[in-house]
């Protein structure tokens, strides 16, 4: 039985092999290319690649920022602090080619004078000594980055000092400047000194009335003390924390305190009012003839140095209504 299955496997390989033979003899040489099918639909597209984002160099440290507009541009802004100006210019560099022996020219306001350099950044030097201008050198700027601050002070033995400029000079790639648009005094932005009540305390929340006068009594005074308007000035809380007479001596008129022992420690004792706003006596208080300190109710309108532009000074004398 075995043996006869063994020829009929034997004889079916047999004729495959014939099949096989027979269509590989049939079969021609492979004929010329066929004409192309139509173009197929597009696929999706890929993702766009990005251009890498300009980088600043401030003080030697390289971090990307936002684009600027194409070319070089020259930034200077200005600052009224610690009773000095101070001007502070950024050099940046927005195109693609690296800029070498580079030279910032800043020319001293008119009515001005030269205090101190306060900031070169990491690879700049200061050229000469400041006279009628300062001057900083630099080796290179490279492409799509920016280097600042270049900062000094001025001290202004007037009220006003002209102008600020500043200009940009470079040798290579190919000689070019650029100026930065002119400050005017006027628009330098002020940080100190403020000078009345409310040059601090004013509205800055309609809803709470944050951070007037009125706010600072009903939040701090305690669940007793009476509400008040947002427009509430310092002789409405005279009228009560004034100072007592008689058998009220040494207290308020009417409240417990007088103000003098409210605001006095309130305000010295403050990181706020002696560190953000670098507040004094002369921050609340005027002197008159007598020697005395009046109280700044009211704003008053200043130069950058804390100088009344108008008199005589708006004040309130001490022990207001005693």
């Amino acid at each position: 039985m075995k043996h006869k299955s063994g020829i009929k496997v034997m004889a079916l390989v047999v004729a495959l092999s014939a099949v096989a033979a027979m269509i590989s003899a049939c079969q021609g040489a492979a004929g010329p290319q066929g004409p192309a099918g139509p173009q197929g639909p597009q696929g999706p597209s890929g993702a766009t690649p990005s251009a890498p984002a300009p980088k600043v160099k401030a003080l030697g440290a390289e971090t990307p920022v936002a684009a600027y507009p194409a070319g070089v541009q020259l930034q200077l802004v200005g600052l009224a602090d610690e009773f000095r100006i101070k001007y502070s210019i950024t050099l940046v560099n927005a195109t693609d080619r690296d800029l070498g022996n580079i030279t910032i020219t800043v020319p001293l306001p008119s009515e001005s004078r030269f205090y101190e350099l306060a900031t070169t950044p990491e690879g700049a030097a200061l050229k000469g000594k400041p006279e009628s201008s300062v001057e900083w050198t630099l080796g290179k700027l490279a492409a799509r980055t920016s280097l600042g601050p270049f900062e000094y002070k001025i001290s202004v033995p007037k009220q006003t000092a002209g102008p600020a400029s500043a200009k940009a000079q470079w040798e290579l790639p190919n000689a070019g400047s650029v100026s930065a648009a002119g400050l005017d005094f006027s628009k330098i932005a002020v940080n100190l000194p403020k000078r009345g009540c409310t040059a601090c305390h004013e509205l800055r929340d309609n809803k709470t009335g944050a951070v007037t006068i009125a706010y600072e009594a009903m939040e701090r005074g305690g669940p007793n003390h009476p509400g008040l308007p947002f427009d509430t000035t310092v002789s409405t809380c005279l009228t009560c924390h004034k100072p007592g007479t008689g058998d009220r001596e040494g207290k308020g008129a009417v409240a417990p305190l007088m103000l003098r022992d409210i605001v006095h420690p309130a305000h010295l004792n403050s990181p706020s009012f002696t560190g953000t706003y670098k507040g004094n006596c002369f921050t609340c208080h005027n002197v008159d003839g007598k020697g005395n300190f009046t109280l700044l109710g009211e704003k008053s309108k200043t130069d950058f140095r804390g100088i009344p532009d108008e008199a005589p000074v708006k004040s309130i004398p001490p022990s207001e209504g005693k």
